[in-house]
C-alpha cells in the first residue's frame, strides 16, 4: 500500500487541513470564506496534487467521515443557530433564503441537462447533484 493510502496518514492529513482552515479564519478574508469552505478547498488541493487519495476511490477514512463526522458536524452547526436573531431578521431574510434555494435548485436542474453527468459519474450522479 502506498504511503498516501495509509488510513492513519489520510486521517492526519484531514486533521491538519481542518486545523489550517481554523487558523485561516483568524484573518478577515478567512472569516468571510468560512471554515467549511476552506477545509473543502484545502482537501481538494491536497487530493488534486496527489498527497491524499480522492474521495471517489472509497477510502475507509472517507467512509467514516461521510457516515459519522459530516452528519455530526451538521448537527453541531445547527445547534449554534440563534432562532431569535432569525426572527428579528424577519421576512426579507426568509425571502432571500427562499430565492437562493430556488436559484440553486434551478441551477442544478439546468446543469444536469447541459452537462449530463450520469454518463461520466454513473450511479453517483444524482448524489453529486443533491
Amino acid at each position: 500500500m502506498p504511503f498516501n493510502q495509509n488510513p492513519l496518514f489520510v486521517a492526519g492529513a484531514l486533521c491538519v487541513a481542518v486545523f489550517f482552515a481554523i487558523w485561516l479564519t483568524r484573518f478577515s478574508w478567512g472569516k468571510t470564506v468560512g471554515t467549511p469552505i476552506l477545509v473543502i478547498l484545502i482537501c481538494a488541493i491536497l487530493s488534486n496534487v496527489g498527497i491524499i487519495p480522492s474521495a471517489m476511490g472509497g477510502h475507509v477514512v472517507y467512509n467514516g467521515v461521510f457516515n459519522y463526522l459530516a452528519p455530526l458536524g451538521i448537527f453541531i452547526a445547527l445547534l449554534e443557530v440563534d432562532l431569535k436573531s432569525i426572527k428579528k431578521a424577519g421576512l426579507p431574510l426568509l425571502l432571500m433564503f427562499c430565492l437562493g434555494t430556488l436559484g440553486t435548485v434551478i441551477g442544478v436542474f439546468v446543469a444536469w441537462f447541459v452537462v449530463q453527468p450520469q454518463s461520466e459519474i454513473g450511479d453517483m450522479a444524482s448524489a453529486v447533484a443533491g
